[in-house]
């Protein structure tokens, strides 16, 4: 496998002695760094061929990275992660790249990795896999990387090598003059490659190339970078083969189409330009490349996709853009006239050149996620353009339009969720913004916007809101409330708030970005409509389902009238309206809205793309909490197929598809498959996300509960504790994910030990409703949990009392269908039950018979709801309703299921009833049939096989006594 942009062989490839003592070093040693005072020399074409000679003896992963800067660097690392299944799910490149050292520092495989130009040791060091079966090679003109290896000291050709390049790419003997120009360019390789293009271009001869080059003028030396130091003659050397690569042919405007060629490309990345960047350009770009490499000015990556120009080419041309006045319509008009091809480019040509190829390849934010690769590449060159400090001695027009690229990366990065890359590079544009534009520039706020967003993305909650709340307050002043400007901070900072909790602020200000826009841009328009948005799913976190619903319910109609049916935005507002549906608990109208969700997908993006994915898992997860676990566990796995196919068993996509679809098989009572898939997640997410990560914990809370159901206490309560503590140390006590952990533990003691559970019961209750508020569902979910504590404990009051003010509660803010809603009304049953009161426990599961009748007629809690019914009325001495309640029980199921014993129990209770009501043969025969089934499917030592087993001995006893049960 090759990952990154390997330079092809060039022709008449120098083998120099380097290349043996390259390989011995790193046979000898896991990290060789091929070092220089001087760029031209060959460092990167010597890195190449080690490279390519181990992909072609199948050495296994050759991962290529532009170390020049810390952003190229860490795109490169992210791209070889994604390839390798071991990215970060939510496409940070800094968090992706660590994840890629993790990977190889205990990988068995063979794998190499080529850091090429790295400038940061420091930087550089803590990337570097240690272990395992990688070697790493680096490329660098600092010699203080020689610490971190073996180096392999680089400098110019020998003077046989040199000779000999000469000979073989000019076809000029060697005797007539070789040894002389090797010397007048110092044997630099990258000089006497240039040198020799220019003999062919120009069919001269040695000395005819030697006199030449000792009278090229230059109007100033090439400035000086730190450590490099160039005799004349390079520069020269590689002028004359730029003006011989441009030079006036027949064809004036291929000649302008190849010196725009060579000028963007100076101001792009010197580690590579894929050639799609070009693909939309109207000039001649095939055969423009095809006169630049030939004149050994540009060459192509191994894999045919890459441009590159080598940096000190790219830096002669931009010095010497540097130093020509730009020229005029008539004064190119005159040399296209006269023959003379076209004019020197000047700085404004230059900068004008790169930024058409940015700029015509930029995407709007939308496509961010899915063109993130395409995406990283372009601010790669974005970046490259601002590095050569030329936009800023360019004209105030291209300035500005290079200011709008560095935020179109800046947002890029964000959407993409490469938050590292894209905190450091919003900092870095909000001081260039207001140096240039100042402080009160609508540009300036813009990107004081996004660094607020960045901070937003990378969870830095306080951060985020101290920016935008300081950029709202100075917009306003200079702006007013009502200015495009302030609408888009002000909905950025809502956003915030959402994330930070501050449910009412950020409602407020979503409610009052709506008025103004509605007055600025109108009631329709596409940002008034994502204002909208915003809103109904603040409600909607803030438990206001009502509200969430009328607003998607107006919002829908809306996004369609304004940009069709199958716009992604149209897309996604049914589908939130689906989900607000379903936390409302109208699961009859969420289900048939998820499923037309997901045949629109299907139709609209095809089966594997993530939107795709993400329908699926939607609909899955409430077909789960609706009961419908069957169908919950077929499309998890369909999901599950997909992922493995696309992105393979490590890719923490498929990993995190595979944990929903243990949930599933939890919840539908398969155990034992549902252990298994936890088992495997748990140690591949430790594997490939580290312990800390959220989806790690995520999957070990998963496995405990699993335990748990499963009768495995111990083992449960244990895994609890360690997640509960980790999730304290990284996230805090008042996190909703260590609110999450505290409640999986406290439900794992309760089984055995209830009085213990509850004071951590106790205390997720405070920690939710200081948070959230007393009404929010996730503070309600506590006080059920709560009140369950207490009714285990024997504290039956309490209980009733919680679970009694719970319902009202419930019934107040969810409506009597929700799950929830039933969930408090059987457990308050069951607890009226266990009390003695008989009647009104019966009442209450006869409401929610009827409920689930009417809202959920597929869901198992159906059959569940009627035998807990049939069991009160049974000890109530109601036999005649309890019987008919269990013989529609049985008779809804073909067969017994080995792991759902609801359908076992309700045999159970209907041999009891038939026994109480004097009709032993057929309870005898029943309990008989029974036993052999359940001993059969769960084993003669589960719970329930030891309760018909008590009652069948009774039953035989009752009948040999001839008396009752």
């Amino acid at each position: 496998m090759v990952v990154g942009r390997i330079p092809r062989e060039p022709t008449h490839f120098v083998v120099r002695d380097e290349l043996a003592r390259l390989h011995r070093a790193l046979e000898r040693s896991t990290v060789a760094i091929v070092v220089t005072g001087l760029r031209g020399v060959g460092k990167t074409h010597l890195a190449a061929a080690y490279a390519r000679s181990m992909f072609d003896s199948g050495h296994g992963l050759v991962g290529w990275v532009d170390a020049e800067t810390p952003g190229s660097t860490l795109s490169g690392l992210a791209d070889i992660a994604e390839r390798l299944g071991v990215a970060d799910r939510d496409g940070d490149s800094a968090v992706s790249a660590r994840r890629l050292r993790d990977h190889l520092s205990g990988g068995a495989d063979p794998a190499l990795l080529v850091f090429d130009n790295a400038a940061d040791p420091d930087g550089l060091r803590d990337l570097l896999p240690t272990g395992g079966r990688t070697r790493i090679l680096i490329t660098s003109a600092d010699h203080s990387f020689k610490a971190l290896g073996a180096a392999v000291d680089l400098g110019c050709f020998t003077r046989p090598e040199a000779v000999r390049y000469l000979a073989e790419s000019t076809g000029l003997a060697a005797d007539d003059g070789a040894d002389q120009v090797a010397e007048d360019l110092g044997d630099l390789p990258l000089a006497v490659s240039a040198a020799a293009a220019t003999i062919v271009g120009r069919r001269l001869g040695y000395a005819e190339y030697r006199q030449l080059l000792h009278h090229s003028p230059l109007p100033t030396a090439l400035r000086r970078g730190a450590g490099h130091e160039y005799p004349r003659s390079v520069v020269q050397a590689i002028l004359l083969c730029v003006d011989t690569t441009e030079a006036a042919t027949d064809d004036y405007q291929l000649d302008v189409d190849v010196a725009w060629l060579l000028g963007a490309m100076a101001m792009l990345s010197p580690g590579g330009v894929h050639r799609s960047l070009f693909a939309t350009s109207n000039r001649r770009i095939d055969e423009a490349l095809d006169r630049c490499v030939a004149g050994s000015l540009l060459s192509w990556s191994t894999s045919g996709e890459a441009l590159i120009m080598h940096r000190l080419v790219g830096r002669v041309l931009r010095e010497r853009g540097r130093n020509t006045q730009s020229a005029s319509i008539f004064r190119r008009a005159s040399r296209a006239f006269r023959g003379q091809g076209p004019a020197p480019r000047g700085t404004v040509e230059l900068v004008r050149s790169a930024l058409a190829i940015i700029m015509v390849n930029t995407f709007p934010p939308a496509q961010a996620w899915a063109r993130r690769r395409e995406g990283a590449h372009l601010v790669d060159q974005i970046d490259a353009l601002w590095d050569t400090e030329m936009p800023d001695i360019s004209t105030r027009k291209h300035l500005v339009a290079t200011l709008v690229a560095r935020r179109w990366a800046v947002e890029q990065l964000i959407e993409a969720a490469d938050t590292a890359r894209a905190l450091t590079s919003a900092q870095d544009i909000v001081v260039s913004h207001e140096r240039i534009l100042g402080s009160d520039h609508p540009g300036t706020f813009l990107a004081r916007d996004l660094l607020g967003r960045a901070h937003l993305s990378t969870g830095r909650l306080d951060e985020a809101v101290e920016q935008l709340e300081a950029s709202l307050t100075h917009a306003l002043r200079v702006f007013g409330p009502a200015h495009p400007t302030a609408l888009i901070l002000r909905y950025h900072l809502a956003a915030a708030y959402h994330a930070a909790g501050r449910l009412d602020r950020s409602i407020a200000l979503y409610t009052e970005n709506i008025a103004h826009s509605t007055t600025v841009f109108g009631p329709d328009a596409h940002e008034t409509l994502n204002f909208r948005s915003g809103l109904a799913e603040a409600h909607l976190s803030a438990g206001h389902f009502a509200d969430a619903i009328a607003v998607f319910e107006a919002l829908l109609p809306a996004y369609v009238r304004a940009l069709g049916n199958d716009h992604l935005d149209a897309f996604l507002c049914l589908h939130k309206l689906a989900r607000a549906y379903g936390a409302a608990g109208r699961a009859d109208e969420a289900i048939p809205l998820l499923r037309k969700n997901l045949d629109d997908a299907l139709r609209i993006f095809g089966n594997d793309h993530p939107v795709t994915l993400a329908c699926r898992n939607n609909l899955a997860e409430i077909y789960e909490a609706t009961g419908l676990s069957a169908d919950a566990v077929r499309l998890g796995e369909a999901n599950l197929v997909e992922r493995l196919r696309v992105l393979g068993p490590e890719h923490p996509d498929t990993l995190t598809t595979r944990h929903n679809l243990a949930c599933a098989l939890h919840t539908a009572g398969r155990r034992a498959a549902a252990i298994a898939l936890f088992e495997m997640n748990s140690a591949d997410f430790q594997r490939v996300l580290g312990s800390d990560h959220p989806l790690t914990m995520l999957t070990r809370g998963g496995l405990a509960n699993a335990y748990s159901a499963a009768g495995r206490r111990d083992e449960a309560i244990a895994i609890n504790e360690a997640t509960l503590r980790d999730r304290i140390r990284v996230l805090g006590p008042d996190h909703p994910h260590t609110r999450h952990a505290r409640n999986n533990l406290a439900d794992a003691v309760a089984v055995s030990q209830p009085l213990q559970a509850i004071p951590l019961f106790e205390a997720n209750l405070v920690a939710t409703a200081r948070e959230l508020g007393m009404d929010h569902p996730d503070t309600l979910m506590c006080r059920h949990n709560l009140a369950a504590a207490y009714l285990a404990a024997g504290r039956l009051d309490a209980g009733l009392a919680h679970l009694q003010e719970n319902l009202a509660d419930r019934l107040r803010i969810l409506g009597p269908d929700h799950h929830a809603t039933m969930a408090s009304r059987g457990l308050l049953a069951a607890a009226h039950r266990s009390a003695g009161h008989l009647d009104m426990a019966i009442e209450l599961f006869e409401a929610n018979l009827s409920e689930y009748r009417r809202a959920l007629p597929r869901s198992p809690r159906l059959r569940s709801t009627r035998a807990a019914l049939a069991d009160t009325l049974r000890a109530a001495g109601r036999f005649d309703e309890a019987i008919a309640l269990y013989e529609t029980n049985i008779s809804s199921e073909q067969e017994l299921d080995p792991t759902d014993t609801s359908t076992a129990r309700s045999i159970h209770g209907l041999a009891l009833a038939y026994h109480a009501t004097g009709r032993f043969a057929e309870a005898a025969e029943l309990f008989e049939n029974l036993y052999q089934q359940v001993a059969l499917t769960v084993g003669p030592d589960h719970p329930l096989a030891g309760e018909v087993r008590e009652s069948l001995t009774a039953a035989r006893r009752a009948n040999e006594a001839g008396r009752q049960l």
